[in-house]
C-alpha cells in the first residue's frame, strides 16, 4: 500500500468514526445514516480486499462485537458502537 493509500483509508476511517457517533444517535441500522456509514466500511476494506464478499464483510462485522479486542475499538468511541456497526452492516447487505 502507497503512502498516500494509507493516508486515504485512515481518512475514511475517521469518516466511519464519524459516522458511527450520527448514525447511533439516530439509533435504526436502517436509517439513512446508518446505511451510508455501512457503505463507507465497505469503501474501507477496498483498501486491504482485493474482492468484496458480503459473506466475508458479515463475518468481520460478527468479530467486531465477540473479540474482545475489536468491541472495546469501536465501544471506546461510541458505547455499544461494535455492535451497531455490526447491525448497520448486516443491514446493508440484507441479513437482516
Amino acid at each position: 500500500m502507497s503512502e498516500e493509500d494509507y493516508k486515504a483509508m485512515q481518512a475514511v476511517e475517521n469518516e466511519i468514526f464519524t459516522l458511527l457517533e450520527k448514525a447511533h444517535a439516530v439509533g435504526d441500522p436502517a436509517a439513512s445514516v446508518a446505511q451510508q456509514l455501512a457503505r463507507k466500511h465497505k469503501e474501507w476494506l477496498m483498501y486491504t480486499w482485493t474482492n468484496y464478499s458480503s459473506e466475508a464483510h458479515a463475518g468481520l462485522v460478527e468479530m467486531y462485537v465477540q473479540d474482545e479486542r475489536f468491541k472495546d475499538y469501536y465501544d471506546q468511541r461510541v458505547k455499544g458502537g461494535a455492535s451497531f456497526l455490526r447491525d448497520a452492516v448486516l443491514t446493508y447487505i440484507g441479513k437482516i
